[in-house]
Order: C-alpha cells, then sequence, then structure tokens
C-alpha cells in the first residue's frame, strides 16, 4: 500500500483526498466509478482557477448518469489529470492513480 493510501481521506460522497505540503490532490472512489459506470466525458477546470470548499468544478458523465464534482478546500488548481479529456475512461480504470 502506497503511503498517498494510508493518507487518504473520504468524504460521505465516496471522494477522496490527500494532502500534503499545501498542495492537495482528488479523485473518486472504486465505489462511485462503480456506481456510475463507464465514464464517457469528463469536465475540469482550467489551471489557475480559484476555488472555495464545495464549489462545484466540474463534471462526470457515464452511461448511467451524469455526477457534478465538487471541490473538498479552497485553493487555485494547479494542475489535472489532462489524460482524462482525451481518455475520460481511465477514471474507471485507476481512480486513486495520482499521475
Amino acid at each position: 500500500m502506497t503511503r498517498s493510501a494510508l493518507l487518504r481521506k473520504f468524504t460521505e460522497k465516496l471522494e477522496w483526498i490527500t494532502t500534503g505540503n499545501g498542495i492537495g490532490i482528488v479523485g473518486i472512489s472504486n465505489f462511485a466509478q462503480e456506481a456510475l459506470g463507464d465514464v464517457v466525458y469528463c469536465s475540469l477546470p482550467e489551471v489557475e482557477t480559484k476555488l472555495k470548499k464545495q464549489d462545484e468544478f466540474g463534471a462526470l458523465d457515464s452511461v448511467k448518469a451524469a455526477s457534478e464534482l465538487y471541490s473538498l478546500l479552497s485553493g487555485e488548481v494547479t494542475e489535472i489529470n489532462e489524460a482524462l479529456a482525451e481518455n475520460p475512461g481511465f477514471v474507471n480504470k485507476s481512480c486513486y492513480d495520482e499521475d
């Protein structure tokens, strides 16, 4: 088990966050991605977007449903997983990867 897996915290809506050195990494849980089914579209914010806790910042669309994404903390987006724009199905294959 990786160190980040040990530090991962989950919300009631089955999102996760890891934090360290003033940076937070967020995603959805395996249970959430299984409930959504095959993800076919992923909308993410632009880098440098400023968010407050609970701001809507994106969405996941799947064959079963659409689900909005809400910020788990306040701050500025410094990086996004650009591979998700090209292949949103990565959410289903590796929802905990941080690369």
